[in-house]
């Protein structure tokens, strides 16, 4: 298996468990990560991590969350011209998000920087689809 150590991924959840349970997947597939409880503190997390030049790769984030979900996250993310791929996480089938979404999100796997995975996910799937994202990302 590459070394995949610096890649940074940034994991946005607030269910405890869910947070560190995806932690520990990625540690054991070679990534490294921060986990943080919602949209809001992600916000402090990226400007701390834009502070000390520490580049996140990846944003793993649920959709529904308190203060700042999913959507309104990528919203913001945008705002600030942010580059870093998405991939959003839902128990919400991906049929579900996108009537909710309406037609923003044209296909299953990948629109511009954003990906989808139903939660839960098995750790096979989580990390096919971060990889997936990844290596697109760096075809580009």
């Amino acid at each position: 298996m590459a070394m995949k150590k610096d890649k940074h991924i940034l994991i946005i959840d607030d269910e405890y468990f869910i947070r560190i349970a995806y932690q520990m997947i990625l540690t054991d597939a070679g990534y490294n990560s921060t986990i943080v409880e919602d949209g809001e503190e992600a916000f402090e997390k990226i400007l701390e991590f834009e502070s000390k030049n520490i580049d996140i790769d990846l944003i793993l984030t649920d959709i529904n969350m308190p203060k700042i979900n999913g959507f309104e996250f990528i919203k913001k993310l945008k705002e600030f011209n942010s580059k870093i791929p998405v991939i959003l996480m839902s128990s919400y089938r991906y049929d579900e998000i996108e009537v909710l979404l309406g037609s923003k999100f044209s296909s299953k796997n990948n629109i511009n920087n954003y990906a989808f995975i139903e939660k839960p996910s098995t750790s096979e799937s989580l990390i096919c689809c971060i990889d997936k994202q990844l290596n697109h990302l760096s075809l580009n």
